[in-house]
């Protein structure tokens, strides 16, 4: 079996031929990966997609129905939602591929599948969205919208049982349905520190800091957990 660098990718499968979905889907929970859905349509997929936020969509390019696989992911993009998806392709003509590459997919699969292959390409997409994720700024869903936040102006991050609350610098708060892990892995490591497993903290915000606790701006009094006082200092100078 292929080392895969995170188990339990959360996959979406956009393809409108249940034996060929059925067996992509076999292969991907051998690896422990999860398939939040199936979807066969257009429309299908859009709520899916909106709902169940995975994190790698699989595509095939042709559907049945007016729309097809490349309107969803011109969906993806056009909404800024920052998933990578995969093409999955039969024979494709010169006019189809021209539109699937304009797309910026982050791979292709060949049908019939392979499953090495699928591994492979899914692995690859992953990592490479990973790295460049860790950017400047953060797209949280609220009340069914898409919010970017300016990494900069967020003080904490906060978990809240399945949520995570964000505290910006304005004094305003967001909360969305994530985990600090995950958050963990769109952030950039040198912006935020955990000194307690319940909140990352934006070290440019730290105003004084002991062994015990972290006073951030607006008032903010949180437990340290994890950082010595000199460590501490070290990370807030070297920032």
């Amino acid at each position: 079996m292929l080392f895969m660098l995170k188990e339990n990718i959360k996959i979406i499968i956009v393809e409108d031929e249940v034996l060929i979905a059925e067996t992509i889907k076999f292969y991907l929970e051998k690896v422990n990966h999860q398939v939040l859905d199936i979807c066969i349509s257009y429309e299908e997929a859009l709520i899916a997609i909106l709902q169940k936020k995975p994190d790698i969509v699989l595509i095939d390019v042709r559907l049945y129905g007016e729309k097809s696989g490349l309107d969803v992911a011109e969906f993806i993009n056009n909404e800024k939602l920052n998933i990578p998806f995969i093409f999955l392709t039969s024979q494709l003509d010169a006019t189809v591929l021209t539109k699937a590459v304009k797309l910026k997919p982050s791979g292709y699969l060949s049908k019939p599948i392979v499953r090495d292959t699928l591994y492979t390409t899914i692995q690859v997409a992953y990592h490479n969205h990973l790295g460049d994720s860790k950017k400047n700024t953060i797209t949280i869903a609220e009340s069914g919208h898409n919010i970017v936040l300016e990494l900069s102006d967020i003080i904490i991050f906060k978990s809240d049982h399945v949520y995570v609350q964000v505290f910006m610098k304005s004094g305003k708060t967001y909360l969305y349905r994530n985990t600090l892990q995950n958050v963990q892995l769109e952030i950039s490591e040198d912006m935020f520190i955990q000194p307690h497993r319940s909140y990352l903290v934006n070290i440019a915000f730290i105003e004084k800091y002991s062994a015990d606790s972290i006073t951030m701006i607006n008032g903010h009094i949180l437990s340290n957990s994890r950082f010595t006082k000199h460590e501490l200092s070290n990370l807030i100078q070297k920032d």
